[in-house]
């Protein structure tokens, strides 16, 4: 037996090749990339003549799903594999194992990556002033994006530099917001003393975002 990938849904991976390793890589986020239910569809195709059942189906991760479905029973299996939330940071592997009636492949494992979107999203991340001397004020702004479900609040936003004005202001309540960082002249970013803006949110997974300050 091996699997296909056909490009369906948030599927990203090529046709697996007879004897190759092969993997479901699903990406969590939807047409609008906003984070949401992450799928991968696998065919599972076979192609010896002894017919083809599956005994067990095991994940390793509770929040990994997989539900097979026979399309043509004993040759041609779908399998839907899903990752549900709560995701946690960062991408999510692990696997699918299935065991099989065929005496030359008693087991079948397909790893499973899924590529998680960062929940909060900044552009651009940080902030880089120029090298030589500001001599007009200068504001920097930064957007604040929500790609979770959940609708995001912005409690407060400083600086660690008393110089630097700070300006926080809904775009699109609980999805977009503005952060402007304004820099008077003669602003200067020494040596050894690193400078941020710190933003506090109501997201108890990230509940504060940072944005370093560079200077040239």
């Amino acid at each position: 037996a091996d699997a296909t990938f056909p490009e369906a849904g948030f599927v990203v991976a090529e046709d697996a090749v007879v004897g190759e390793p092969f993997a479901a890589v699903v990406v969590g986020e939807d047409d609008e990339g906003v984070a949401g239910e992450a799928e991968a569809v696998v065919q599972i195709t076979n192609r010896v003549d002894q017919p083809l059942q599956f005994t067990r189906i095991e994940t390793s991760r509770s929040n990994i799903v997989a539900e097979l479905k026979p399309l043509k029973p004993g040759r041609l299996y779908e399998m839907r594999i899903r990752v549900d939330q709560p995701w946690g940071a960062g991408n999510i592997f692990g696997s699918v194992a299935l065991e099989t009636s065929l005496t030359n492949e008693p087991r079948l494992e397909i790893p499973v990556t899924a590529l998680i979107p960062p929940e909060i999203l900044l552009v651009p991340s940080y902030v880089q002033l120029p090298a030589d001397p500001i001599t007009n004020a200068l504001t920097r702004t930064i957007l604040i994006r929500n790609l979770g479900t959940r609708s995001l609040e912005l409690k407060d936003a400083t600086v660690n530099s008393p110089e630097v004005g700070v300006a926080l202001s809904p775009v699109q309540s609980g999805q977009r917001y503005s952060l402007a960082l304004t820099f008077p002249t003669n602003f200067v970013v020494r040596p050894g003393v690193p400078i941020e803006a710190l933003v506090t949110l109501n997201n108890t997974r990230q509940p504060k975002l940072r944005v370093s300050i560079f200077q040239e």
